[in-house]
């Protein structure tokens, strides 16, 4: 059987299935495609809070296929692919194994945090690639002894920092699995990591000359989201959420399996001084255990880990393999896989459940995210439409989330604005130009739930109605928002920008 034809079959029919689904899923974007939208219609060097790559590849294809999902969303499909077509090329490489680069490929596409991640325009499907095309030419560096892949290397790193400042975690692993290895010294004499290192330096630029212009804000960012200010805290309070979010997003008895893995690859790089089971373990145990101290400090997204599972998805087929000749091990191998298929599956369709549970679901926060933002969208257009007839107007929400998703859904993609009344995290709305000076419109204000408009926003028009709209999945209530027109704006003065980065 050829598996490297059975892999091309897979992404077509994976690439098809997710094609449809995008235009003909009843989810809409989720708050974070529909402000990296926000960014590609406002191309710079580089962004708040991450690099300029995902706002550039969403311009590509939006600019193709206009503003709408399959527009925003084609990137995710296309680099999904990619990311498959690298880890079947790396695992083969890894294995030597056709058949197990195949079904490593094919465990990637099932397990949620991927397979939920292909069709989601975000700055992790992009960083997946890059990290999977950065494995590939580390194995044909360090087995193959082919020494111009540390040029390949040094680009493929810079071009991953500019989607995700996660990927600068590569050359953290690659540093330990040299020196682990005893190579470190070795390539330390040699000119060609020096030159990685200076392209990957130069291919970052823009993403430095940005922040400089503006007050290092990415950097504090970082600082901010790693809670550095806390300092050095211990605490138990988030460690049991990010191993249950790991569970979740690779499933239990995979992850189980990826655990026992980087085990097995662990012993022989050290025992054995085996090259490939080191690359599996170097390049995925410290991203791993980077992210479960750091949840003993402060909380811990569920995909902040997820590049550390690209090489142990390799190794795992490969362990696997030595195992298959027993039952147990192929029932196991069977369920874990089983298991991604299905959970997958009723991610994607929710609706296989009868009302009562169907409901349930919609009501919980993975739904509600890519719930009911279109159906906003055309009731602030009516709004809109009403308002424009007798004096301008513009549109603000006191969360970046809405004013994106307001952007993205009321007709004409209006441009939009995110208040600022002190008390949050900032964003990039705060850099962009803000509405305060647009004395005498009119504004549509909208925030999340049943809530009243702020006394100091409430001030600075003439006068303000509420509409409170309410979002359904069929009968069921899912979440709601309150919307306020108000008239007579005689302009707003924010507070001094804080220090919540």
């Amino acid at each position: 059987m050829n598996y490297r034809t059975l892999v091309y079959l897979l992404i077509a029919l994976l690439t098809l299935l997710r094609v449809l689904y995008i235009i003909h899923s009843p989810f809409d974007l989720s708050p974070d495609e529909a402000h990296y939208w926000e960014w590609s219609r406002r191309l710079d060097l580089s962004y708040y809070s991450k690099g300029p790559g995902v706002a550039y590849v969403i311009a590509l294809f939006t600019t193709l296929l206009g503003n709408t999902e399959i527009g925003v969303r084609a990137g995710a499909v296309l680099f999904s692919a990619l990311t498959t077509v690298m880890l079947f090329l790396f695992t083969r490489e890894l294995t030597g194994s056709e058949k197990q680069a195949f079904w490593a490929v094919f465990v990637l596409n099932m397990v949620p945090v991927f397979s939920v991640g292909s069709i989601l325009m975000t700055t992790d499907i992009l960083l997946v690639f890059f990290w999977t095309l950065a494995l590939y030419g580390l194995k044909r560096l360090l087995v193959d002894g082919q020494r111009h892949w540390w040029y390949v290397l040094g680009i493929t790193v810079g071009v991953g920092f500019l989607c995700k400042y996660t990927m600068i975690l590569f050359y953290v692993c690659l540093f330990l699995l040299l020196l682990a290895t005893g190579r470190l010294r070795d390539e330390a004499r040699r000119r060609e990591p020096y030159i990685a290192l200076s392209l990957t330096l130069v291919v970052c630029l823009p993403v430095v000359v940005w922040n400089i212009n503006h007050g290092f804000v990415g950097l504090r960012h970082v600082a901010g989201l790693a809670h550095i200010e806390k300092g050095l805290t211990i605490s138990l309070n988030h460690l049991a959420g990010f191993a249950g979010s790991q569970l979740g997003v690779v499933t239990p008895l995979l992850f189980a399996g990826i655990l026992y893995t980087l085990w097995m690859c662990g012993r022989r790089s050290f025992k054995e001084r085996d090259i490939r089971s080191a690359i599996v373990f170097w390049m995925s145990a410290p991203v791993l255990a980077l992210f479960t101290l750091k949840s003993l400090q402060a909380k811990v997204q569920a995909n902040w880990a997820v590049v550390a599972y690209i090489s142990a998805l390799a190794g795992l087929v490969w362990i696997f393999r030595e195992r298959m000749e027993k039952r147990i091990w192929q029932a196991t191998a069977v369920l874990s896989v089983g298991v991604a298929v299905v959970l997958s599956f009723i991610l994607f369709f929710p609706f296989v459940f009868d009302d009562a549970m169907e409901a349930k679901l919609m009501r919980t926060a993975i739904y509600r995210r890519v719930l009911g933002w279109s159906e906003l969208g055309k009731r602030v257009t009516e709004l809109k439409a009403g308002v424009e007839k007798f004096t301008p107007l513009f549109i603000v929400s006191d969360r970046y989330q809405i004013a994106s998703e307001l952007a993205f859904y009321v007709e004409g993609n209006p441009r939009t604005y995110n208040l600022y009344t002190g008390g949050r995290r900032l964003n990039q709305y705060d850099l962009w130009e803000g509405f305060y000076g647009l004395k005498g419109h009119s504004a549509i204000h909208v925030r999340g739930g049943d809530v009243d408009m702020e006394p100091s926003f409430r001030k600075a028009f003439t006068g303000c109605r509420k509409e409170l709209f309410t979002v359904r999945w069929k009968e069921t209530p899912v979440k709601s928002f309150s919307i306020f027109l108000c008239s007579g704006f005689r302009g707003f003065s924010p507070p001094p920008l804080g220090d919540e980065y």
